[in-house]
Parts: C-alpha cells; sequence; structure tokens
C-alpha cells in the first residue's frame, strides 16, 4: 500500500533538470511544499536514479527565505542532505530568476540563496534560452591543513567550502581512482563523510581535477570541490597566487578564484537548462501506510 502521506503529493511534480559542467540536477520549486520531508531522503533515491528514474547527481529544493531571496535543501543522490553544492548554486539560480523575476534593469541578474553554509550571492549572466554563465560568492574558504593517512596511505589536504574537502596531488589512474576515491571519502579519519578531490596542477593559472563526491561517487564535475583544490594549489605553493585559476573537469572547466590572505572564493561557471518536466510518482515507499 502506498504511504498515506503521499495523498497530499500532486501528481505529477514539475521540475527542471540542469547541468553545471556535467555536474546534473533535478530542481524543484519547493516555495509550497509538495513532497513530506520526512520522505524525502527516499524521494531524492528514487528520482535521482539513472537509467530508471530522471537521474541525476542530487536534488534541490528551492524554498521561501525571510534572509535571502530563496533558501534551499540539497540531497545527493544517495539521499543524504548536504549543506553546500557549488555547481548546484548556479544551477539553481536560473530557474528561481524565472520563478521571481528581478527587475528589467538588473544586468546580470542577482539573486541570493541562503544554504547551511550561508548566503551565497549569485550573478547571472543569460546566453540564449537555455545556458547562462553564473558567478558566486562561495564565502571563505580557509586554508588547508595536512592530514596523513595510513591505510590507505594518502597525503591530504583538508578544507571545508561549506561542505568538508580533502585534495590529494597524487598522480592516479582510472582503477586508482575507482579504489581510492570512495575509501577516502568513507575513512573513519572522516566520520561524517568527506569529498575527495584528485588535482594535478598543468599550467601557472591551470589545474585538472578529478572528484569523487560523498553521497555521489564520481561525478564530471564539482563547483565546491573546484574551489577547495585551488585553495590547496595556492596554499601548498604549488600554484602561484593568481588572479583566476582555470579547474579542468571531466565535464568542463570552471574558473575560481582564492585570496590566501582573506580566504575569499568566487567561482565561475556555465548553467545549462537540460530540459523541464513532471516527475509522477510510481513507485512505492519502503514504509507501509
Amino acid at each position: 500500500m502506498i504511504h498515506q502521506a503521499l495523498r497530499s503529493i500532486p501528481v505529477p511534480i514539475p521540475f527542471w533538470k540542469m547541468s553545471g559542467a556535467g555536474n546534473d540536477f533535478i530542481i524543484i520549486d519547493h516555495r509550497k511544499p509538495l513532497i513530506p520531508m520526512e520522505q524525502m531522503a527516499e524521494f531524492a533515491r528514487l528520482v535521482c536514479r539513472r537509467k530508471f528514474s530522471v537521474g541525476a547527481d542530487g536534488l534541490f529544493l528551492i524554498e521561501s527565505s525571510d534572509r535571502a531571496d530563496f533558501k534551499w535543501r540539497f540531497f545527493n543522490a544517495d539521499g543524504s542532505e548536504a549543506e553546500m553544492c557549488g555547481n548546484g548554486i548556479r544551477c539553481a539560480a536560473l530557474p528561481a530568476l524565472r520563478w521571481t523575476p528581478p527587475p528589467a534593469s538588473s544586468h546580470p541578474a542577482t539573486l541570493t540563496i541562503a544554504t547551511d553554509a550561508g548566503n551565497r550571492s549569485c550573478s547571472v549572466v543569460p546566453h540564449g534560452s537555455r545556458d547562462a554563465s553564473v558567478d558566486v560568492d562561495m564565502g571563505t574558504i580557509p586554508p588547508p591543513t595536512r592530514v596523513r593517512l595510513d591505510s590507505p596511505a594518502a597525503d591530504l589536504l583538508v578544507t571545508s567550502a561549506g561542505n568538508p574537502h580533502a585534495v590529494s596531488f597524487s598522480e592516479i589512474t582510472d582503477d586508482v581512482f575507482l579504489s581510492l576515491g570512495p575509501l577516502l571519502s568513507a575513512h573513519p579519519r572522516f566520520p561524517e563523510g568527506i569529498n575527495v578531490e584528485f588535482a594535478s596542477p598543468i599550467a601557472h593559472d591551470r589545474l585538472r581535477v578529478r572528484v569523487w563526491e560523498r553521497g555521489a561517487g564520481p561525478t564530471l564535475a564539482c563547483g565546491t570541490g573546484a574551489c577547495a583544490a585551488v585553495a590547496a594549489a595556492i596554499h601548498s605553493g604549488r600554484l602561484p597566487h593568481t588572479p583566476e585559476v582555470t579547474v579542468e573537469l571531466p565535464g568542463g572547466n570552471l574558473t575560481v578564484s582564492w585570496d590566501p590572505t582573506t580566504g575569499n572564493t568566487r567561482m565561475t561557471g556555465p548553467a545549462r537548462r537540460v530540459f523541464e518536466g513532471t516527475a509522477p510518482w510510481p513507485w512505492r515507499l519502503s514504509s507501509p501506510a
């Protein structure tokens, strides 16, 4: 029997499918609640499941806020809730602006989104009807601290971009990435889990990065991970302090600036509306009525 609470869920549920350099998300206007919060984790797991549903790295709910233009809640594909997601901020800004358009004189369009890691200000420059470039004030990223692990052996630089990150500058193969990523992400040293970046400087202002995301696994891009990797590279002397660093990720490039004195961080990158749709609720929940 389908859970009784689902009777309050309209069928179908409107959503936007967004991509930020290959990091993809399902975004729902939840200013008027559509889904019972006690069932949100399971809804996120089901709707983010690739090949069987819409498929995404995570689910965003855009909600009303009395301290910003909007607030959000973000659920990873495994149903866990996260404090912050840099690419998600960029992607959420595009539908949010449609739901509450800025004044016509506002260019670029700006809005502020409240997250568990603090308010994040976004500037949106549209490129046609589907694409935009979005610049985000990512707040303060503190200088990374060095952490050495014995099993598996790893030398990491650990910091926070509103969510936790561990950066490794070891060269790795695909096999090592797929085996070491989950081991480090769930290592007992990090009881809440951690996002893991494998980074390689390739020029004085360029960094190549692969990310194993907590709650999602390998992703094509990670905005907070790109910022953490730049902070780690500059702090450790692997990159000079330059105004901007281009971060090459499997799904595309992001531009990041990090000030080693203040920790102030900005990120710019693409956001694309893949499609809009409606998600019915065709699943049975694990908890019967």
